[in-house]
């Protein structure tokens, strides 16, 4: 099942795909993938594998791919 991340103005700056297991992986608005949520272990990993937190925060990562990417937009002006 693939949940879409919007943004205020309903562009979908990126996705959550949750497999039959629960398991999930978030991608940015590229399809990139950004982290994985283990459901048997109930953690979070990054792209490289490392645990950042307990639970699944996969659409902050989602979130917090899109404010990167619009702060380097900025600063290239």
């Amino acid at each position: 099942m693939r949940n879409n991340i919007k943004d205020f103005y309903g562009a979908v700056i990126g996705y959550v795909d949750v497999d039959a297991q629960g398991n999930a992986t978030a991608h940015d608005r590229y399809g990139k993938i950004l982290g994985t949520f283990k459901k048997d272990r109930n953690v979070t990993l990054d792209f490289y594998g490392r645990v950042l937190a307990s639970g699944d925060i996969t659409s902050s990562l989602v979130w917090t791919a899109e404010e990167k990417r619009k702060s380097s937009l900025q600063n290239k002006k």
